[in-house]
């Protein structure tokens, strides 16, 4: 993970020319479960605290409005997309613990990327997530891949396989930032 810390992917360079901006200012939406709570937010005031040191004058907003434990992706995307703090986001941190949901996770992520804003949708990594994509890349991988990457004695090269399809569906067919 250490190797694809942080990937950029589209509309970064958006946000670098307006933090380049006099009085510039960000609206960041933080949506996710109970992963995005741990230490106070931990990763999320990190991520913006960097963002400050780098643009000490853009007034950057933080809307934690869609983050609690067990808010799964369905309900964000039915009851949580109009809301004002994500129509009114130019980056979002989505969040989550394995999210659940396969397609209903992918439509969240169209949805966000095509917002009136274009917002920069960041994805934070915590493990891998077998059902992020409609695909099911990482469920093919795991159980019915070849039987010398499923039924491998090294469970650490087992997972780095699986993070590095995770990595590449991110960051190459969604285009998305990645944190891990």
């Amino acid at each position: 993970c250490r190797e694809y810390a942080a990937q950029a992917g589209l509309g970064v360079e958006a946000i670098r020319h307006m933090l380049a901006q006099p009085r510039a200012s960000l609206h960041v939406a933080v949506i996710g479960n109970s992963v995005a709570r741990f230490h106070d937010f931990g990763v999320t005031r990190a991520f913006v605290s960097q963002l400050r040191s780098r643009a000490p004058s853009t007034r950057i907003t933080v809307g934690y409005e869609h983050v609690a434990g067990g808010f799964e992706p369905d309900h964000l995307f039915y009851c949580g997309l109009s809301s004002e703090s994500i129509l009114q986001a130019d980056l979002v941190l989505v969040h989550y613990h394995a999210p659940r949901g396969g397609m209903i996770y992918e439509r969240v992520l169209r949805r966000l990327l095509m917002l009136p804003r274009r917002p920069v949708v960041v994805y934070v990594a915590h493990c891998t997530m077998s059902d992020f994509s409609v695909y099911r890349d990482w469920v093919v991988a795991r159980d019915r891949g070849p039987p010398d990457f499923r039924e491998a004695g090294d469970r650490v090269g087992y997972f780095e396989a699986l993070r590095h399809l995770e990595r590449r569906l991110v960051r190459e067919h969604y285009r998305l930032s990645f944190i891990s």
